[in-house]
């Protein structure tokens, strides 16, 4: 699937006034405040848009416990899922049976697959895979997921709000203040070769 195809002109256009705010204007990861601010929007899996008839629910408390059923994704959707998934991509999917499988999708990779209630995979992209510390964080969002007629999600990440508090006293626990999020507007303009494959 290809990234031109999940992410728009307009998903870019969102998320560069929020890397520049995060950056002061600069490089997020030259300055304290940026990188606070990307730690507290790595907190955060919130959308809203517009979706198909058919509903979808999901309720996750962490990807250790997750309940979900139905068939559907957005005809378009606002939103934030941390620093490295485009905010504004309007392809946001779920289906599955409740109690034993099911996928979601929220714009770029990860592709996440619930294998019942408490068993969950994520298949992510090689270019644009968050560091190790920011992986292991991301099974920890606790949230719920409607997408019937409305979209409406907003999930806590608990792990991303430790290193949150623990970098205002100069802690990173996760190791992610060193990594900066994907540029967008950049892979919207690269094309596609063996060396960069489609997502």
């Amino acid at each position: 699937m290809s990234i031109r195809f999940l992410l728009t002109r307009h998903a870019s256009r969102v998320m560069l006034p929020l890397c520049l705010l995060a950056a002061g204007c600069a490089n997020p990861t030259q300055t304290y405040w940026g990188k606070r601010l990307l730690d507290f929007g790595d907190c955060w899996d919130a959308s809203t848009g517009f979706a198909g008839p058919v509903p979808y629910i999901r309720l996750k408390i962490t990807d250790y416990f997750v309940l979900g059923g139905g068939d559907n994704q957005t005809i378009f959707a606002l939103g934030w899922h941390g620093r490295y998934t485009a905010a504004g991509s309007e392809i946001e999917r779920g289906q599955g049976a409740p109690f034993s499988r099911g996928t979601e999708w929220a714009g770029a990779p990860p592709m996440i697959e619930h294998k019942g209630i408490f068993v969950s995979a994520r298949e992510y992209d090689a270019s644009v895979k968050p560091c190790e510390g920011t992986m292991r964080a991301e099974k920890f969002t606790i949230g719920l997921w409607l997408c019937w007629l409305v979209n409406v999600r907003l999930g806590f990440n608990i792990v991303e709000f430790a290193d949150l508090v623990g970098g205002f006293f100069g802690a990173d626990i996760l190791k992610d203040d060193a990594v900066e999020p994907p540029n967008w507007p950049a892979l919207l303009r690269q094309r596609e070769t063996p060396q960069h494959p489609v997502l």
